[in-house]
């Protein structure tokens, strides 16, 4: 078991950054999609995506520049086999929800053209797969924090 002083690695910083930076940037998207009043044509949808890929890598150089110049040593080590392996183990649990979004999307798509009781459209289709990989992402950076405190 970890103990509860333990100092936080440069990497578990990091995923934690990501983790935030992604759930703040994306959930607030979300927010406004979810309320239906989203981006209401591809071109407005294009524009917000490129937005929130600008915004996101702002947020996650300006937090990891922090990180960095409060512990150089650390942000500049070489990664170890423990950080190897729970990265692999961050990317399955990523793999794994992707996956599932992939799926559940495809299921909406059929579902949604056979029953007919709502239209299935482009930028829905859109906006479930980018949910799906937001997701993932989280996950991905979620199973990273947990492997770190708890251990590989």
């Amino acid at each position: 078991m970890v103990s509860e002083n333990m100092d936080v690695s440069f990497k578990e910083k990091s995923a934690a950054i990501s983790l935030v930076a992604v759930l703040g940037v994306y959930g607030y998207y979300f927010y406004f999609v979810f309320l239906g009043t989203g981006p209401a044509s591809p071109e407005e949808m294009l524009f917000s995506m490129m937005a929130l890929v600008v915004v996101l890598v702002i947020v996650e150089v300006a937090f990891h520049i922090v990180v960095a110049v409060l512990s150089p040593r650390e942000a500049n080590a070489a990664e170890d086999e423990r950080e190897r392996l729970i990265a692999l183990k961050a990317y399955r649990v990523s793999y794994l929800l992707m996956s599932a979004g992939a799926l559940l999307v495809l299921g909406r798509i059929l579902f949604g053209s056979v029953v007919e009781l709502e239209q299935v459209t482009l930028r829905g289709i859109a906006n479930l797969l980018l949910f799906a990989l937001v997701l993932a992402e989280a996950g991905r950076y979620s199973a990273a924090i947990y492997h770190f405190r708890r251990g590989v």
